[in-house]
């Protein structure tokens, strides 16, 4: 009787195979491959429309309440996070500021005595 067994080496060859011929199959028909994914994006936004757009009209319209609701205490937080980022934003702000002051201030010159700047 005859024992059926994978040989893995070989699986493992097949598949490296199609793995390395893979990027040169994309290559060759990329508009083609570029068109599956565009048409892959536009079902995946359809079936979410559908689900949180269409769906949801029925429910509301069969029910009379909606299965969407605003959280009001998750807003508030989401808002606390973005005036803490903006908080952030406005140090860095603040900093560039003062760099830009540092910049343009006008330092004596310490190793020149205040003599000899009246002269020139």
């Amino acid at each position: 009787m005859k024992k059926h067994s994978l040989d893995y080496k070989k699986l493992f060859e097949k598949i490296k195979d199609i793995f390395l011929k893979m990027p040169w199959f994309f290559g060759k028909h990329a508009f083609f491959v570029i068109l599956f994914f565009i048409l892959i994006a536009m079902a995946l936004g359809g079936l979410l429309y559908y689900n949180y757009v269409i769906v949801e009209r029925e429910i509301i319209a069969t029910n009379g309440q909606s299965l969407i609701k605003f959280r009001k205490d998750v807003y508030l937080k989401i808002l606390e996070k973005q005036e803490s980022k903006n908080k952030e934003i406005s140090q860095f702000e603040q900093e560039e500021e003062n760099m830009e002051e540092v910049k343009e201030k006008n330092y004596k010159n310490p190793f020149v005595k205040s003599e000899q700047i009246k002269e020139n």
